[in-house]
């Protein structure tokens, strides 16, 4: 329809102007997601299951590689930045340094927080605010992957943006990072058997 015209047009061009490789890898993963659940629609689960699962492992790969070329700038701000995360992870291993203290606690002179949720998360709140994120991401994985065959879209935006998480941190710290992020979570745990 027109409406999904607009919406796709929009979406694409925000994306292009995002300048963001992390953002262009979710969608080019999201893409082949979705055309891999088209194309195996007749196969059963477990197949569907592995041909996911390798795609997946591949896009992983080629962020690892994008992000490791010499020519990408970001590459040692970001590996410094994990250092960083981890060294204050270790500070207080258990609780935490606190929500939001990332930059204000950061020995590093670029102030932001780490590219990485999962970093973010293990740094700020430790293994009592970690362990129930991670529980909450498999509860969500495994809800939205019972519906694959009938409505693939949760499960695909699930991937799209835990693999986004692993490589930028406004998922949890924009408030339209925020928005989206809990929105594809609640899409994902939302499946219920009738």
């Amino acid at each position: 329809s027109f409406f999904q015209f607009i919406v796709i047009l929009f979406g694409l061009i925000a994306l292009f102007l995002s300048f963001s490789q992390g953002a262009w890898a979710a969608f080019i993963l999201g893409c082949v997601l979705y055309t891999l659940t088209k194309l195996l629609c007749g196969v059963s689960v477990r197949t569907k299951a592995f041909y996911l699962i390798i795609g997946f492992i591949v896009i992983i790969f080629s962020f690892l590689v994008i992000y490791k070329l010499p020519f990408n700038s970001l590459s040692t701000r970001r590996t410094d930045l994990t250092k960083v995360a981890l060294g204050l992870w270790k500070s207080r291993p258990l609780t935490g340094i606190g929500p939001g203290n990332f930059v204000a606690l950061s020995t590093y002179y670029w102030k932001e927080p780490v590219h990485s949720i999962y970093l973010l998360i293990l740094s700020e709140a430790g293994i009592i605010g970690f362990l129930p994120f991670i529980l909450l991401l498999i509860y969500s994985l495994a809800n939205s992957f019972r519906r694959v065959r009938s409505f693939p879209l949760p499960l695909i935006l699930l991937i799209e943006i835990l693999s986004l998480g692993l490589f930028d941190h406004y998922l949890i710290t924009s408030s339209a990072g925020n928005l989206l992020f809990w929105m594809v979570l609640g899409m994902a745990s939302s499946y219920r058997k009738t």
